[in-house]
């Protein structure tokens, strides 16, 4: 994964201590990166969709309600999943991209007609 083509011994033995650690870093943030990305659970998808139908909007208070939900209506009296884990845990990246999608799914979708 280094960026010269040399055998990793041979880069080992030539290598600063700093070109050491950066490819280091390089490959082990690869690794760990593969395993944290995951979808969000579906019932953690549809809870943001309620919000965003009720209105929540903001990322930091979806986040919020998020949690709560996991904890409570999830995982009522189990341990709880890591908070590391994006498939209960949604990135504010996750979240904007969710909230967008929804707002936009809102806006495209029309009104519905029904008569009471």
């Amino acid at each position: 994964m280094c960026h010269r083509r040399v055998r990793a011994y041979e880069h080992i033995k030539r290598a600063t201590d700093n070109e050491l650690v950066r490819c280091l870093c390089r490959c082990v943030c690869r690794f760990v990166a593969a395993g944290l990305k995951m979808p969000v659970h579906d019932r953690v998808k549809g809870f943001i969709r309620q919000q965003v139908h009720d209105g929540v909007t903001n990322v930091a208070e979806v986040a919020r309600h998020t949690e709560s939900f996991v904890k409570h209506q999830l995982f009522p009296d189990q341990p709880l999943p890591s908070r590391l884990n994006r498939r209960y845990y949604p990135t504010r990246r996750d979240l904007t991209n969710l909230i967008y999608r929804e707002r936009i799914a809102l806006i495209c979708t029309p009104p519905s007609t029904s008569r009471t």
